[in-house]
């Protein structure tokens, strides 16, 4: 499976959604201009040492005229290894604690050995995972024999970080146990109306009206309670309105880890553009939802006719088809010069009654379409629940299918594995096994490579069916959005409606879980997970 590439930071995020292009672009090119000018190393990169950005210094020190040229480089192979060693340690103690650690470290300046300071913290992605290492370092080789040099460059170190936050597009903030405010940014100063140094050893209580800081305070209880991140949304007055904001809050440990407070971000989502896309997306999916209705509707009622006279004639051939292969076989011994059946069409036929296989067909998408119809109105998949075997089921579902070729069937390899018992509806649960059979086909005979193979496992508590395709595979950006209705990936063979009804089926009717796992290029493996029947 790829790995994932590592997603800009939340305040990253921040900029992009409340900020104007022109705005966006001032304050980063401002931001990297102030990073060239201090005397310091800033950088960052993600957990595989690759470098996502630097000041001209870091880009300096291995011997690149700008910082672009060092982005998409990895430290390992960049510097010595006993460097690399000693950078690695204190990354990984960054990672695991998810704290902020000063450092001395050994490294390489125009081709001298040095020894910096550095302050390193965790860079997060907008869920708050780790994703790599900020950092910011200086040479203090010299210093490093006078104390007093030392304890300057570290002080350089602690203000050049403030600056990178408080250029930040988010309200940051750091409190005890008791709420006590040991850290704010200059946003959050700004939004409770009162200079850093003012706020600092004050509680909510003191800086925001009763009602607020009561909403902050059963917030930050819970956290520390639960020991665990909690992301809610609050409202708060800022520049004299009533702002709501997104806060993403988290438990404060010290080097024990021991909780000793919260660290919060806080983004404004009250933007008027964005409430009306809200309203808008609404507006378009009630609409959407009452056309499906209709259409739904219409298709069930004009299907009734076809489908009696489909009966009709199945009826007719499952009495006369007998009679006429019988003849057929007959006349096979009398020459003439009239044409015969090929050997394989002739065993298809002979070997279950047409009439009969037609009639069951139809039978199943009259059932299908008259329940899809009535769960439409309704709002919600059912059917009905009884115990089969899913083995029969997709066996029927892979002789039921409409192959335009014997390409297509020589795609399908069979069903592996051992038998179990499930509870739903098999009419819906042999749907689920045509949709997926219909894309894996299309796929595997558009790619030019690949076969079809289902595999039943029985586990402890669960039941699972794979159902695996050696074809082309599915790009990551859509593994996550395929089950979304009216998503597809190839517009000419489909609509994007049958996963998702998988998915409804699977879920509701089933009452169990499906999901799709996909390496580019090698396979697509659909997994349905179902509870086990006593």
């Amino acid at each position: 499976m790829s790995k994932k590439t590592p997603q800009p930071s939340q305040a990253s995020n921040n900029v992009a959604k409340h900020s104007h292009k022109n705005i966006v672009t001032d304050e980063f090119t401002a931001l990297r201009e102030i990073m060239d000018l201090l005397p310091g190393h800033i950088y960052w990169y993600d957990l595989n040492g690759i470098y996502h950005g630097c000041n001209k210094q870091q880009a300096k020190s291995f011997g690149f005229s700008s910082a672009d040229e060092l982005i998409g480089k990895s430290f390992h192979d960049l510097q010595p290894k006993a460097e690399i060693e000693a950078i690695k340690k204190t990354n990984e103690l960054v990672c695991k604690t998810g704290q902020t650690l000063s450092v001395e470290e050994p490294g390489t300046y125009e081709g001298k050995p040095k020894i910096f300071l550095s302050k390193k913290l965790p860079w997060r992605d907008q869920n708050g995972e780790i994703i790599g290492v900020i950092g910011v370092s200086f040479d203090v080789t010299i210093e490093k024999k006078q104390t007093l040099s030392l304890l300057h460059s570290k002080k350089n170190t602690e203000t050049t970080l403030r600056q990178i936050i408080d250029n930040l597009t988010g309200h940051i903030y750091v409190k005890d146990v008791d709420g006590t405010y040991l850290y704010c940014n200059k946003l959050q100063a700004e939004s409770l109306g009162f200079p850093i140094e003012n706020i600092i050893g004050k509680t909510d209580y003191d800086l925001s009206s009763k009602k607020q800081a009561d909403q902050y305070r059963t917030i930050e209880l819970d956290i520390i309670k639960q020991q665990k991140t909690v992301v809610a949304e609050e409202s708060a007055t800022y520049n004299g309105k009533e702002r709501l904001f997104l806060s993403k809050k988290s438990p404060l440990r010290d080097e024990g880890s021991n909780i000793i407070g919260i660290v919060g971000i806080s983004v404004d989502i009250t933007a008027e553009k964005e409430a009306e896309k809200l309203k808008q997306a609404k507006r378009v999916a009630e609409k959407q939802s009452e056309v499906m209705k209709l259409i739904s509707s219409a298709i069930a009622h004009e299907l009734r006719t076809p489908q009696a006279s489909i009966d009709m004639l199945c009826e007719q051939l499952k009495d006369a088809l007998p009679i006429l292969l019988a003849r057929y076989k007959a006349s096979l011994d009398t020459p003439c010069d009239l044409p015969t059946l090929p050997d394989t069409l002739y065993e298809s036929i002979n070997e279950e009654n047409m009439g009969e296989r037609l009639l069951r067909i139809n039978n199943n998408s009259r059932t299908i379409v008259n329940m899809m119809n009535k769960n439409m109105l309704q709002g919600e998949l059912n059917g009905k629940s009884i115990q089969f075997s899913p083995k029969h089921i997709i066996e029927n579902a892979i002789n039921d299918y409409p192959y335009r070729n014997r390409i297509e069937r020589k795609t399908i390899k069979g069903i592996c594995g051992e038998d179990f018992t499930v509870a739903g509806d098999p009419d819906l649960f042999e749907l689920v096994i045509l949709n997926l059979l219909k894309n894996s086909i299309y796929h595997v005979l558009h790619c030019g490579k690949g076969h079809i193979e289902i595999t039943l496992a029985s586990g402890e508590n669960n039941n699972t069916v794979y159902f695996n395709d050696t074809g082309p595979g599915i790009p990551p950006a859509y593994i996550d959005k395929i089950f979304d209705n009216f998503f597809t990936i190839n517009t000419d063979n489909g609509t994007g409606v049958g996963l998702s009804l998988c998915k409804s089926v699977i879920e509701n009717n089933m009452r169990g879980k499906i999901w799709c796992e996909s390496e580019l290029g090698e396979y697509t493996r659909f997994c349905i997970q179902l509870p086990k029947v006593n």
